[in-house]
């Protein structure tokens, strides 16, 4: 037996770098909730975060910031949740994807991709549910089919999502999410190394930006007889933090639009 629910939009991950919040929006879409991606951007604070790390950029997720990030971004959209680890849960786990997919409610859920804290769609389920479907990364058709996948499921999570009576007013959306823009504008170094994520010393929000000024005006971080770093570094400072922060401040200004309209 197959069951997909359809609708479920493509997580693409290169788009404006947020696993989490597309993922979060693609099934605030097949729920048919009016919540644009800008939207969700900004009550996550997907839009406003700002990670450096010469080698890196800014290739990280907002969820490692922490559980703040889900109770922020599913209080403002009127859902409770439950974050339940795979790992020892494997047979609970399944039992409560297919009744939620049953229910044609899709799950959020973490580490099914590499890397492992990358967040992805759980749109459907066969054979019991030892095989999960997940939409593709590239088209809206596509789906991927994970066999016997509780058997790698060290990093892995799900997250059910439960519509509540209790959606806050927009006043109170707007409010909570300046306070949460300047609580990520303030916290500096950010640290993270459990799992498999190695993070180790990214400078964040408005430190960030000194921080990479800095390592762009010196000149040792860019060895001329040294492609590969070169490389690397180039592509930290370009699509991996300027493109990205291009997408993520336009969200944010969408955003704010939306709010001020409302």
């Amino acid at each position: 037996m197959e069951k997909v629910i359809e609708d479920v939009k493509a997580v693409n991950w290169g788009k404006k770098n947020i696993s989490f919040s597309n993922s979060v929006w693609s099934i605030m879409t097949a729920r048919e909730e009016q919540n644009t991606i800008e939207y969700i951007l900004g009550i996550s604070g997907g839009a406003f975060f700002h990670f450096w790390n010469l080698e890196e950029g800014d290739d990280s997720d907002i969820t490692l910031f922490g559980n703040e990030v889900f109770e922020r971004t599913f209080y403002a959209l009127g859902y409770e949740y439950t974050y339940l680890p795979v790992n020892n849960n494997e047979q609970k786990c399944i039992e409560l994807i297919v009744h939620s997919i049953d229910n044609n409610i899709p799950i959020l859920a973490k580490g099914l991709q590499l890397p492992s804290y990358e967040y992805s769609v759980i749109s459907g389920y066969k054979d019991d549910g030892k095989t999960i479907i997940i939409p593709g990364t590239t088209t809206e058709d596509e789906l991927i089919y994970k066999v016997n996948w509780t058997e790698d499921c060290k990093y892995s999570a799900i997250l059910l999502l439960n519509k509540t009576n209790n959606t806050p007013e927009p006043d109170d959306i707007l409010n909570s999410t300046l306070e949460w823009i300047i609580k990520l504008a303030r916290k500096t170094v950010f640290s993270h190394s459990n799992e498999t994520v190695a993070c180790a010393n990214y400078m964040n929000g408005l430190f960030g930006f000194e921080a990479m000024i800095y390592d762009l005006e010196y000149d040792d971080n860019f060895p001329l007889q040294n492609d590969q770093v070169i490389q690397q570094r180039c592509l930290a400072f370009g699509s991996d933090t300027s493109g990205r922060l291009e997408a993520k401040r336009k969200a944010g200004a969408a955003f704010f639009r939306q709010m001020a309209e409302i």
